[in-house]
């Protein structure tokens, strides 16, 4: 009986180490993917700070003068965000991206909505 004792003991004491083993390789693993996880966070956030950098050096170096202050298909007011076109030596803005095809069908017809500066929106 001593020596079934003895084995139990053992066993147990084998299982338990093993138990507390297994845990802590999985906490290490949960550890090591949360940093791993972190760091690619700080990497996004480096790569969107460098993006907006980028870009606002892009837009400080080649800052376009749009002609005209409101839309010549809508007639609302021009977003600075929303792309250009280039039209007989004027950039021309638009309220949105959408204004630019319609734009491009009949770019005469479209700035005919417009006072000769560009400054404000005379629909015909």
């Amino acid at each position: 009986m001593n020596k079934l004792m003895r084995l139990m003991i053992f066993v147990l004491a084998f299982i338990l180490t093993a138990s507390l083993t297994i845990a802590q390789d999985k906490q290490v693993v949960k550890d090591k993917v949360e940093k791993k996880s972190e760091m690619k966070m700080d990497d996004h956030k480096g790569h969107q700070k460098m993006e907006k950098e980028s870009k606002a050096k892009v837009d400080k170096d080649s800052e376009v003068k749009i002609w005209n202050a409101y839309c010549p298909v809508m007639g609302d007011e021009v977003d600075p965000e929303t792309k250009t076109v280039e039209y007989k030596g004027k950039t021309i803005g638009f309220c949105c991206g959408g204004c630019i095809k319609k734009f491009n069908k009949d770019p005469e017809k479209h700035l005919k909505n417009l006072s000769p500066d560009g400054k404000t929106y005379k629909k015909n």
